[in-house]
């Protein structure tokens, strides 16, 4: 703010011109991909179009024994699906080393810290529409990255089982439930205090938690490990009945 003067005496000319050597950081989102995924096959890949062949666990059969009668012998069955890299980010830039060596703050370190947030929030975005099966649009996706791991006719587009799926189509109690599509988004609210009946317009977020955990459980997922990414608005809902989340 300019400090205004009577006529005559000194100007401001003098005031020196101050450059701050703490750059400011722009706002950032916490990256999630690393804490939920894992880089098992990471030292078995080299370049862009490696494809990674991952055996899997054999079959086995287990058949009632009997008095006097010959025991079956069975042979293994290797089986196994490839995961292809397919995708891959970069970034790039330069500085003058003599506007390097002048600068008042150090931008090659500044501009690499960026990038790497932005490559972090760009996998991010990549794995998490591969995961959800949807695309940034909110559209089905149909892309897989190799061989599809469930290859069964009730796959949805590939790698995305139906079956692991929750739209709206899940929730009874809803009254668009008899009329949606695969696919029709879940209204969300808080389930308010004082409540004796479901809503019949909305499924508030511990209901849809519930319901992915007997989804898990009725196809024998592994308790251990378990975890859900959910974004600020489901957040505020479930924290509105004082349901209990981490924030990452």
């Amino acid at each position: 703010m300019a400090i205004t003067s009577a006529s005559g005496g000194f100007d401001g000319n003098f005031s020196p011109i101050i450059y701050s050597k703490q750059a400011q950081i722009a706002l950032r989102k916490a990256a999630v991909t690393n804490a939920i995924t894992n880089n098992s096959y990471f030292g078995e890949i080299a370049n862009q179009g490696d494809v990674v062949r991952i055996q899997k666990e054999p079959d086995v059969t287990v058949n009632a024994l009997e008095r006097h009668t010959a025991i079956s012998v069975e042979k293994l069955n290797d089986e196994d699906f490839s995961l292809t890299i397919d995708k891959a980010n970069y970034f790039a830039f330069k500085m003058d080393d003599i506007e390097d060596q002048f600068a008042n703050v150090d931008y090659v370190s500044l501009a690499a810290d960026r990038a790497a947030y932005k490559m972090a929030d760009s996998m991010d975005a990549d794995v998490m529409q591969y995961l959800s099966g949807h695309t940034s649009a909110g559209e089905y996706s149909t892309a897989t990255s190799g061989d599809a791991q469930h290859d069964t006719p009730a796959n949805l587009t590939g790698e995305f089982l139906t079956a692991n799926h929750l739209d709206a189509t899940d929730f009874g109690n809803l009254t668009i439930a008899a009329t949606a599509t695969a696919g029709d988004s879940v209204p969300l609210a808080p389930r308010l205090p004082g409540a004796t009946a479901l809503s019949a317009t909305t499924v508030s977020p511990l209901t849809v938690v519930a319901r992915m955990a007997r989804k898990m459980d009725t196809e024998n997922v592994d308790a251990r490990g378990r975890w859900i990414v959910v974004d600020p608005v489901f957040i505020g809902n479930a924290e509105r009945r004082r349901f209990t989340c981490t924030k990452r």
